[in-house]
This record gives structure tokens, sequence and C-alpha cells, in this order.
């Protein structure tokens, strides 16, 4: 199976955990989500976009995938990544950027953190050279170098994104991009997360001593924050301490203990 412009296929666009909404729900068919059900449409994707362009790269096919994804509303990078996938945006994107996306991380605090400077490349498939406009958006966790950068024939140009965290709330991962756009609708984005730890506490936990006639004592606490209600299960062997990090928040301590008896003594002759 292959595209052209004269047959376009129809827009096949798909990400990681967003529901196979036109899957029809019968006794033999259901509609399911997730990175099992993506991956199969991302494959043929990157099948069909190799056939097109056998001289590309692997990391070129994937920028192209990446960097022509639909944007979706009210989506972070956690949730569908770049977007879903246009297998024909893909197919006619003449500009791709190398990596095609880019992190970052800071330690609580990261008020303070200085900012994180990173390389893109931009490569130009054409014979003719491409200006290219660029954006970084949301806020000002992201910074280009430059607005425009022009790109020579069959050739590339690198540019800064610098990545600030001290501009992310704490506790919180931003998601944003870095949009590049050129003559006649082309355009390409560089997907971007910044994650800022959150304050956190040590805790230590103690299990209870063993009652008369046990040898030891084998404790399971459930650590369950009231906010978010995510659960941690954390295991105790005897009264030997553990100690956790857990985010600053109220949480609520659910636990059992088993009582382990002394192994029975062995018969002899």
């Amino acid at each position: 199976m292959a595209a052209s412009r004269q047959h376009r296929p129809p827009s096949r666009r798909h990400a990681p955990d967003i529901p196979l909404d036109d899957a029809a729900v019968t006794e033999q068919y259901a509609s399911l989500s997730g990175t099992s059900m993506a991956s199969p449409y991302v494959a043929v994707a990157a099948a069909l976009l190799a056939q097109r362009h056998p001289d590309r790269t692997g990391a070129q096919l994937k920028s192209a995938l990446v960097g022509s994804a639909a944007p979706v509303a009210g989506a972070t990078v956690s949730d569908t990544g770049a977007g879903l996938t246009d297998v024909p945006a893909a197919l006619d994107t003449t500009v791709v950027a190398e990596p095609a996306a880019l992190a970052a991380h800071a330690t609580y605090p990261n008020a303070s953190a200085a900012p994180q400077s990173h390389d893109v490349t931009w490569a130009n498939t054409t014979d003719k050279p491409v200006t290219l406009r660029l954006s970084a958006a949301p806020g000002r966790a992201i910074r280009v170098g430059a607005e425009t950068v022009t790109v020579p024939a069959r050739s590339s140009a690198v540019m800064e994104v610098v990545l600030d965290p001290s501009q992310v709330e704490a506790g919180t991962t931003y998601s944003g991009a870095v949009t590049a756009t050129w003559p006649r609708r082309g355009r390409a984005t560089v997907s971007v997360s910044v994650q800022a730890d959150p304050e956190t506490y040590a805790l230590t936990l103690t299990g209870p001593a063993p009652r008369e006639g046990a040898e030891r004592n084998s404790t399971g606490a459930v650590l369950q924050n009231e906010k978010t209600v995510v659960s941690q299960l954390v295991g105790l062997d005897g009264t030997k301490p553990r100690t956790v990090t857990l985010p600053r928040g109220s949480y609520r301590i659910l636990g059992h203990t088993c009582r382990c008896p002394p192994p029975a003594p062995s018969g002899g002759r």
C-alpha cells in the first residue's frame, strides 16, 4: 500500500491512550485503547514513510512522524506524546528535526534551577533553501535562539533551544513544543516536556515486634495520598526500619501484619 498526492489515503491519526472510536462495537469487535492499539498504526505509518523516502535515516523517519503529528487539545506530552499520527502530513513533510523531542528535569526547589541549552538540527530534504519561522509555546519555559533560520538545500542548520525549569510549578510536568513553519503550509514540531520535582519528605516506618511464640512478623503498609488518592505499597521485614520518600501532602496509612511461627522441630532417630 502506498500513498501519493493524487490518491491520498484517509487521514489515519492515532496516539497512545486515545480510543479507536471508529471501531465497531459488536460481539466480534471492541473499542480498545492504549499503546498496544496505537503501535500497529504507527508501525504501518513508518513503513509507508520509509517506502516513500528510502534515503532517510531511522531518526529522520521518527522525526517526520513526531513532527507532523496533530496536537490534541488539552492533552499533555505524557498523555499523547506529540499528538495524533497524521500519515499524509508525515509523507509530505520536507523538513525534519533531530531530536524529535526534548526533555528536562529539575529537583526541588526548582525556582533556582539553571536553564538547560539543547541543539536542534533542522534538515531540509528539498533541492531549494527554505526559511523556517520558529516559535515556542506556551509560557516562558521554552525559548528559541532565533525567530527565523534559513536551511540550505539538502543540508541542515542547528538552532539553540533553552528549557527553563525555574518557570515550571514544583510538582508538575510542563508540556509544550517548538514549532517551525515555512511557505506552502509547511509545519514541523519538536515536543518538549519539563519535569519539576515536588517538595518531598522522608518517612520511616517500622513494623511491630513479634508476639510471643512467633519467630518474626511480615508487615505490609499502604500509603495513600488523601488528595490525589495515589497509593504506594511498602513491605516491612520484622522490626527493621524502612524509609520512603513522599511528596508533601496528607496521607493515610493502612496495614496488616502476618505472624510467622517458628519452624516445627524436625524429627530424628
